[in-house]
């Protein structure tokens, strides 16, 4: 565990929270810039980190500011706002400015889409704050670098607060160190790094059990189990940084638990490690660790939930409802048991990564061969089109896909009385497939059926110049099954189809045929 006893001195006594005045900046945005992969959650993990400072760490809402896809001049505008807020509230009254960014970094800015926040305009904003402490928190790659100051843990500072700054103190803390990337988990829709965060401020950080948690035991969790996390992952173990310039004794409290009405209750022999989702904002709420011998209350906005708790060879699940001014208990008893999807991964069963993109649409290139024949020389063709998939139908355990082809060869021939004919092929086809999704890591695999319609043209080329035609059609159907894997917004999957076609017109009817494709599916939010 990373050294955090120098976070201990966190600042005036009054700061815990009644006297305090707090005002918040959230800001996120996926988009980077330039070829720089979208992030899928940084977006969402701004959204809760609002809800959970508005329900439990008594930001009212009309002085926090959640910004979404901005660029540089809105989040710069909205610490200015806030910033003139605070400097009329009486000097008698303790104030605080928290100011989040989730996103891509350079090391050296802050990259809103094509534009760049420098951190030194940055460092000017946060100077010309009259808050009495000011927290900026930094989830994106290569924050670590925001620490570089004296004080700083896990890597050198491309903010340096200077002597002259108005603001009587500040902590600064990064999900990262300078050289290395924050990383997402598609496992509970977020980066690590918020992740633990939110679950810690929902209160799985009060180490003290007093209902209150501190940035010094917020850090140290979301420090220990975001290295935890990450040690098995491809980039490798992600180290959160920590930087301050405070003065004082006490702490600072980052959420009441207490400030809840409603909610759930784990009572005293609950035992173990539990994850709860959000079913309407289809989100994870929190990562919970529970040792017997405690009551654990969990603070929530009335709502609908699903609770899962993780074991060795399955699952305990429950779905509640939270009405307000309510606590539920909820021990095993009342949970039903859920096989792992993957026996190996042991995962939550929640396969976020659907929820960024449940539509994908994309070109399809597809190759068919029959066992024989339908029609003189006709024994494969290729085509290419435009298929549409729905991850999610009829749950998020099935994937949906819609596809349309135009194919056939350019010049090919039969042999009539040792006389070869050309003809051109012309295919024309719509396929429809279904299939059953199992997760193996990055890997999907898919098992299903495919229903096919196929519309042949051949298109003769006699003496003279003279062309005529001939038609036929089938219907198809068979297994399926596909792999694929999601690099950035898109999906690539190889799927293969073997089955029986049957063609009413044709010199054959019953044909097995065998069926290799080739999907890129975009991601349409």
């Amino acid at each position: 565990m990373v050294p955090i006893g120098w976070l201990t001195m966190v600042v005036w006594p009054g700061l815990l929270f009644a006297d305090t005045m707090r005002y918040a900046v959230v800001v996120a945005n996926n988009d980077g810039g330039g070829d720089r992969e979208i992030l899928r959650y940084a977006e969402d993990d701004a959204r809760r980190m609002v809800r959970v400072l508005e329900d439990l760490g008594r930001f009212l809402p009309g002085q926090t500011r959640t910004l979404l896809g901005v660029g540089p001049e809105q989040a710069l505008n909205a610490v200015g706002q806030l910033s003139d807020e605070i400097a009329a509230i009486p000097e008698n009254i303790e104030t605080l400015l928290l100011v989040y960014y989730s996103g891509h970094s350079d090391g050296h800015s802050l990259l809103m889409g094509s534009e760049k926040l420098g951190i030194f305009e940055l460092k000017q904003a946060l100077n010309r704050c009259d808050a009495d402490v000011v927290l900026l928190i930094l989830d994106a790659c290569h924050a670590g670098a925001a620490i570089r100051e004296k004080g700083g843990r896990s890597a050198p500072s491309f903010i340096h607060f200077g002597e002259k700054s108005k603001t009587k103190g500040r902590v600064i803390l990064t999900s990262t160190s300078a050289s290395e990337p924050s990383q997402e988990s598609d496992e509970v829709g977020s980066s690590f790094f918020t992740h633990y965060l939110v679950s810690g401020m929902m209160g799985d950080a009060d180490q003290s059990g007093d209902g209150r948690v501190t940035l010094t035991e917020l850090y140290g969790y979301a420090y220990d189990r975001t290295v935890h996390r990450t040690m098995d992952t491809m980039p490798g173990v992600q180290h959160p940084g920590f930087s301050y310039d405070l003065k004082g004794e006490g702490s600072i409290v980052m959420t009441d638990l207490n400030t809840g009405q409603s909610g759930i209750l784990l009572p005293y022999a609950s035992a173990g490690t539990y994850l709860l989702y959000d079913r309407k904002r289809k989100t994870v709420v929190a990562e919970l660790q529970k040792t017997a011998g405690e009551e654990r209350l969990v603070p929530l906005s009335p709502g609908a939930y699903t609770l899962k708790k993780r074991l060795d060879d399955y699952l305990l699940v429950v779905d509640v409802k939270i009405e307000r001014d309510h606590l539920l208990e909820i021990g095993d008893a009342k949970m039903r048991k859920e096989a792992y999807e993957d026996v190996n991964a042991k995962g939550w069963g929640l396969d976020l990564r659907n929820t960024l993109a449940d539509v994908e649409l994309g070109p399809w290139l597809n190759w068919t061969v029959f066992a024989k024949s339908p029609a003189g020389g006709i024994w494969s063709y290729p085509a290419g089109g435009v298929a549409l998939s729905y991850r999610g139908w009829p749950d998020r355990k099935w994937a949906v896909r819609a596809a349309v082809s135009l194919g056939g060869w350019n010049e090919s021939g039969i042999h009539v009385q040792n006389e070869r004919i050309p003809y051109r092929l012309l295919q024309v086809g719509a396929d429809l497939s279904l299939g059953r999704r199992f997760f193996y890591g990055p890997l999907v695999a898919e098992l299903g059926a495919r229903a096919n319609l196929c519309f042949l043209q051949r298109r003769f080329s006699l003496e003279g110049d003279i062309q005529t035609t001939d038609e036929t059609f089938g219907v198809g159907a068979g297994p399926h099954a596909a792999a694929s894997i999601r690099i950035g917004a898109v999906r690539i999957s190889l799927d293969l189809t073997s089955g029986l076609m049957v063609f009413p017109t044709a010199e054959n009817n019953f044909i097995p045929y065998l069926a290799a494709g080739l999907v890129m599916g975009l991601g349409m939010d």
